[in-house]
């Protein structure tokens, strides 16, 4: 289940954010917050209560081998499997080789992404600029698989000497 109109949302929350934010479960909170708890920061995003804004829901469906390429911050669900076939997504971490820029001199040179984000604040032109520094967030999956795979080396590198 996608949202569409969730894109406007969260593309005016992060335009007001040069300083980054970062996942905190179902949530963005400012990079720069000194609360302990997420939720008393001004900056503070909660996905249930925003998606509640939201009017427009379509669910995907495909047949097997499908992709679906999204939008980066397309608000976005599961459903329900009432199928006896297993369903398997995979969602992988990706990096952008450069920051989005919206504010490219050229308007023909805009990607799809920056052609939509600009779309949903309304502007042909975002002069945004990142305020700190960036900070690489490894999901907390990722970080369980690349454990696994440590472990997993070591032990095959401790069989080998026996």
């Amino acid at each position: 289940m996608i949202s569409p109109d969730g894109i406007t949302l969260i593309a005016q929350y992060l335009s007001v954010h040069p300083e980054g934010v970062l996942p905190t479960g179902l949530s963005f909170t400012p990079s720069t917050s000194s609360f302990a708890d997420p939720k008393d920061d001004p900056g503070y995003w909660s996905h249930l209560r925003e998606i509640k804004k939201c009017e427009n829901f379509v669910e995907i469906t495909g047949e097997i081998g499908d992709v679906v390429l999204m939008h980066p911050l397309m608000m976005h669900s599961a459903s329900k499997n009432y199928t006896r076939f297993p369903r398997i997504i995979t969602n992988p971490p990706v990096a952008l080789r450069e920051p989005f820029n919206f504010a490219r001199q050229d308007p023909t040179e805009h990607n799809l992404v920056e052609l939509k984000t600009l779309r949903a604040l309304g502007a042909t032109h975002f002069d945004f600029k990142i305020s700190t520094e960036r900070r690489m967030v490894v999901p907390a999956r990722v970080a369980l698989q690349n454990k696994i795979l440590e472990e997993e080396k070591e032990r095959l590198g401790k069989a080998q000497l026996k």
